[in-house]
């Protein structure tokens, strides 16, 4: 990669990894590299507006989303930019409901779920869903408990949360969320 980094963000698009943020010696990057396996190489792309660390991506209707993060000053954004890879340019999408970083977020069904989080005094449990007909982040629900750092991914009808951590524990075991139940 061009810079090294920590706590990116990385998602796959049309046979690209995308890398985006994250943080070096030097704090917080808006970075943007891709990879591209067919050929080994990897490529600079316009850097994210808003440099931001313990991020996460998701594809949603063909552009690259990265809400929330914790920016260069160490705080926590609520803004939300995503990044169109076709004309490789980015813009600012519907801010979160509050700060946010070291969420989990997947795109289910046609809309972005994010998973808890930290938000630069605690550890979060809520669960939100971007609503594209309605332009806004809504609260859905709460985990079984609050977790940041987990993994998420999409298994047919569900949702798995695996692992994380809170100010009492690190997880090992994983949710599992049914949002159509």
């Amino acid at each position: 990669m061009d810079v090294p980094r920590q706590f990116p963000a990385a998602v796959a698009y049309e046979g690209s990894i995308y890398v985006i943020g994250g943080a070096n010696q030097e704090g917080a990057t808006g970075s943007v590299a891709r990879y591209d396996p067919n050929s080994a190489q990897w490529f600079s792309m316009a850097d994210k507006p808003l440099p931001a660390s313990e991020v996460q991506a998701t594809v949603y209707e063909d552009k690259i989303y990265i809400p929330g993060g914790k920016i260069a000053d160490q705080s926590i954004s609520n803004q939300v930019e995503y990044f169109d890879p076709q004309s490789n340019t980015w813009e600012n999408g519907v801010d979160l409901p509050n700060p946010l970083s070291a969420y989990s977020l997947v795109t289910f069904e046609g809309k972005m779920m994010l998973f808890g989080g930290w938000d630069g005094q605690a550890y979060r449990s809520e669960v939100y869903v971007y609503d594209p007909g309605q332009e806004e982040w809504l609260y859905l629900t709460k985990m079984d408990s609050p977790r940041a750092y987990a993994g998420t991914v999409v298994i047919g009808n569900h949702i798995y949360i695996a692992g994380g951590t809170n100010d009492h524990e690190v997880f090992s075991d994983i949710l599992v969320f049914r949002p159509n139940q």
